[in-house]
């Protein structure tokens, strides 16, 4: 499911566009793999609805891949905002090659 949502009120933290996305992600910590499922993807990052959090700061390894893209899209995260009430977990990217920072570049202009 993808679907388009822009966000810039003055309590919203991220800038620019993101998308309602549901898919698999995988987190690697070390010799162990978890599935976490996404709520919304943009350029700069990742929002799972589905998570346990880890703690604001904490580092982790992502591999995705997009729709209709069958390469992974391997990246470092950090935990950015982790539910307060809810459970779920914001993740900016801070290690993304470019490549790969591309073809999601390339996935919003399809949109």
């Amino acid at each position: 499911m993808v679907e388009t949502k822009q966000e810039n009120s003055s309590t919203e933290r991220r800038s620019g566009q993101r998308v309602k996305l549901e898919l698999w992600t995988e987190e690697v910590q070390g010799d162990e793999t978890y599935f976490l499922h996404t709520g919304n993807l943009s350029e700069q990052g990742v929002f799972f609805d589905q998570a346990i959090p880890h703690e604001v700061g904490s580092i982790v390894s992502l591999k995705f891949s997009l729709p209709g893209d069958e390469e992974m899209i391997i990246t470092t995260g950090k935990v950015v905002h982790a539910g307060d009430k809810t459970v779920g977990m914001g993740v900016h990217f801070v290690e993304l090659a470019s490549k790969h920072q591309k073809r999601i570049q390339k996935f919003f202009k399809k949109l």
